[in-house]
């Protein structure tokens, strides 16, 4: 049974997918639309590389949060762990320190302190389980 959002939450969703969404893209997308407002905010982005298309949503980025809140640190070498995906086993391309600033401004729903990279990345995690353009 899915669990109804606050309006707090729904709100810090919308303001992360504003930003991503407004960001520029950083070169890999293009938005082709985009409806912000309303009851269910959403964009079309087409890759610039493989001009593949993507339907995102605010789920899109509630997805990248719980995937980047059950990543796991794995050893990639006898002294360095890294964050990798707990489902695919993909490396998400996110420091530890990132994730953990990322989560707390989820936990409070303070949008204010998730830049674009960030936004960005919750977004790519969302629809790839990992960084992939950044």
């Amino acid at each position: 049974m899915a669990t109804a959002q606050t309006t707090e939450r729904r709100e810090f969703l919308a303001d992360v997918f504003t930003t991503a969404i407004e960001s520029g893209s950083y070169g890999w997308f293009t938005v082709e639309e985009y409806v912000h407002d309303g009851a269910e905010p959403y964009a079309v982005l087409v890759a610039d590389d493989d001009h593949e298309s993507y339907r995102v949503t605010l789920a899109t980025l509630s997805h990248g949060i719980g995937t980047l809140q059950r990543a796991e640190l794995r050893p990639i070498n006898d002294t360095e762990s890294v964050l990798h995906n707990a489902k695919t086993g993909q490396r998400i391309f996110v420091s530890e320190a990132n994730r953990r600033r990322m989560l707390a401004a989820s936990r409070v729903n303070d949008a204010g302190d998730v830049d674009v990279i960030d936004a960005l990345a919750l977004l790519e995690i969302g629809l790839f389980g990992a960084v992939t353009y950044a």
